[in-house]
């Protein structure tokens, strides 16, 4: 029961953004990424995010550092005349917490540069004494997605239009214009069904990060697909306001205490931190 518990709180809390990492080992393999080798490319330079990013995070819950959390875009790649960003998620946990409760997931997203949307998403769990194993394969022509999960045989669902993995969600409120007091909404499929997801952006806020400070932009997600832990006003991102739009801090309310994603190292991005300055002796 607390693996599913802990797992959903992950999804709630990635549901919005991007987060990361970058090993590919044991990770279910598309057939085309077996027989042709890809070719590495640029990241346009339009996007708010390319390749090199890699955004690191310290897990706490109550109080306790409970694991780390890294993003990454490791590569841009070509399959079939399309350009695809590669952008991966690894969580884990640390300290005592890895003592009391493992895990070591593995997140990957290959997105369509030119029309914006997931191509493929692979998930490889590892918690404790739970595991699974899911490939997703979207075909936006057609307007399905072809799930996979552990060793079962592939299903078919039909699949809204624009619709996105949940990681890629997230990675893609960076391209809203976040305008404040604004709504925006999109098709998010998990859970082998469509959802419809929402993201409030409340206000601009300066927060406190490791180095100094931070001018953010304070969003609300809401989610309401099954894979996700139950948020009534819970969740909450601070993007940083500037043209990357890179998270820099989660916080999500749960029945077991808040849960906290603070950034502590990053890569690819040039953040304006505000340095505090020394005090007077």
């Amino acid at each position: 029961m607390a693996n599913r518990f802990c797992h959903k709180q992950q999804v709630a809390l990635w549901l919005l953004l991007l987060i990361l990492a970058q090993v590919l080992n044991g990770t279910p393999t598309h057939a085309g990424e077996r027989n042709n080798r890809p070719v590495i490319k640029k990241a346009p330079s339009t996007l708010p995010f390319k390749v090199g990013e890699k955004l690191t995070f310290k897990i706490e819950w109550l109080f306790i550092d409970a694991g780390i959390a890294v993003s990454a875009i490791p590569e841009s790649v070509v399959e079939n005349g399309r350009d695809l960003l590669h952008f991966t998620l690894h969580t884990y946990t640390a300290n005592t917490m890895a003592h009391i409760w493992t895990m070591d997931d593995h997140f990957h997203s290959f997105w369509d540069v030119k029309t914006r949307s997931t191509k493929r998403f692979t998930v490889k769990i590892r918690e404790s004494t739970y595991k699974k194993d899911k490939l997703l394969e979207f075909d936006h022509r057609k307007g399905v997605v072809t799930v996979t999960k552990n060793s079962d045989k592939p299903k078919e669902f039909e699949a809204i239009k624009g619709a996105q993995d949940f990681f890629m969600a997230g990675h893609n409120t960076r391209l809203l214009p976040l305008k404040m007091g604004g709504e925006y909404h999109y098709p998010v499929f998990e859970d082998d069904k469509n959802y419809d997801a929402k993201i409030k952006v409340l206000k601009k806020e300066r927060i406190k990060v490791r180095g100094g400070e931070i001018d953010t932009i304070k969003i609300h997600p809401i989610m309401s697909f099954e894979g996700a832990f139950v948020t009534k006003g819970d969740l909450h991102v601070w993007l940083s306001d500037d043209k990357y739009r890179a998270p820099v801090k989660f916080k999500l309310k749960t029945l077991f205490g808040s849960v906290y994603l603070t950034l502590i190292e990053y890569q690819g991005v040039d953040l304006t931190i505000i340095k505090e300055e020394k005090k007077r002796e």
